[in-house]
């Protein structure tokens, strides 16, 4: 889903941004390049590596939805964007499919070691679940806004 954001926000900043048709050809190769490098981290279970570019795109696919919204022509101020709803709801997504990988592993693999997958990857899964809703449930709305697509080690807030 974000590799395929990066190609379409490459096709909005072209619409949008009234820049060269070549904007799209280089974000197709850097969603292309995004996608490979997550694949060849979980390959070669490199999993600091892993995690760490999967926290860098959340962050860079939060702001790409982000300014999308913002130049959007359908934008409008009087619609009420609901912060916690969004954050609660996706945290209860979130937290299901972790519930739900156990019971299927409980199911596949037998109880003991499904207990222990899901024991060693709580902490990780716990932190990005966090890391997640905190950016995905946290947008600048102003019209006409690009937010340049920055790192940070904080969640935003609200």
């Amino acid at each position: 889903m974000i590799d395929a954001s990066i190609v379409v926000y490459g096709i909005v900043i072209w619409k949008f941004r009234n820049e060269n048709f070549r904007v799209v050809i280089y974000y197709f190769l850097l969603g292309a390049f995004a996608h490979a490098l997550y694949d060849y981290f979980l390959f070669e279970e490199l999993l600091l590596f892993f995690y760490a570019a999967f926290a860098f795109f959340i962050q860079c696919w939060a702001i790409m939805i982000n300014n999308t919204i913002n130049n959007s022509k359908y934008f409008d101020y009087s619609i009420d964007y609901k912060h916690d709803f969004v954050k609660y709801r996706l945290a209860i997504l979130l937290t299901s499919l972790l519930v739900l990988s156990f019971l299927l592993n409980g199911l596949t693999e037998g109880r003991i070691d499904a207990l222990n997958s899901y024991l060693s990857s709580l902490v990780w899964s716990g932190l990005l679940i966090i890391f997640y809703v905190g950016y995905a449930s946290s947008f600048d709305l102003f019209k006409g806004y690009w937010r340049p697509i920055t790192f940070r080690f904080s969640s935003p807030s609200n």
